[in-house]
């Protein structure tokens, strides 16, 4: 599959911009594309069970393949160091960016692991899996934190807070998002994907069946009150 870096000149409004590199080349769909920190780079993530790393200005290779199996989804360190994949091995895996090679052990779960999040301070990762749990680990070692975050279903985000003291996961449902005042996200309903978007603030909790917020040290989830939902 062919992806290719454009400018954009304003969100959300498709233009006639030519790619300003050559297509970033993988065997198999490519499933995720993300910038570096500092925008000079984009790590892919694709089915032919490769990540790769590639110069941003000139659509380059700058490390050998990554290989992992299928990867659905790549990032980068907050520092840029770094780079974490996830793999429907069951496995998420730690890589130097500059070089790619694994840098930790695998961060192993039992089903493929859908989401993957680096505190801000980039010293932890938090990842979510099939098998309806999320995990906290050390990003310099690769070991488990906390034990398992149990959900009665799979889990498909996980992500830090902006200070880096609390986790927020969510899984599939039913019925419509809930909405709780200063949470902001779109329709989760329609797109779980997009619950990566959310962004909280203190003192705002939500649904224990659809989404739990976790503190930071503990594996058990925090007393939450059902927020109202939409209609």
């Amino acid at each position: 599959m062919k992806l290719y870096v454009r400018e954009v000149l304003k969100p959300y409004v498709r233009t006639n911009s030519k790619p300003l590199t050559s297509p970033l080349v993988h065997q198999d769909k490519v499933w995720s594309a993300v910038f570096s920190p500092d925008g000079t780079r984009v790590v892919t993530a694709s089915l032919d069970k490769t990540a790769r790393i590639w110069d941003a200005a000139r659509g380059k290779p700058l490390t050998s393949p990554m290989v992992h199996e299928e990867v659905g989804r790549a990032v980068f360190s907050p520092d840029g160091m770094r780079v974490v994949t996830a793999g429907s091995d069951g496995t998420a895996r730690v890589w130097d960016a500059a070089t790619g090679l694994p840098l930790t052990r695998p961060l192993e779960h039992q089903l493929g692991v859908r989401s993957i999040a680096f505190s801000p301070d980039g010293t932890r990762i938090v990842t979510a899996s099939e098998d309806r749990t999320a995990r906290v680990w050390d990003a310099a070692t690769g070991l488990p934190l906390t034990s398992p975050l149990k959900h009665q279903g799979r889990v498909v985000s996980a992500t830090f807070s902006p200070d880096g003291t609390r986790i927020v996961t969510a899984r599939p449902w039913l019925n419509a998002a809930p909405l709780c005042s200063p949470i902001r996200a779109c329709s989760c309903a329609a797109c779980p994907r997009a619950c990566r978007r959310i962004r909280t603030d203190e003192g705002c909790r939500l649904a224990a069946d659809v989404r739990t917020t976790w503190p930071r040290r503990s594996s058990r989830a925090r007393d939450t009150t059902p927020c109202p939902r939409l209609t």
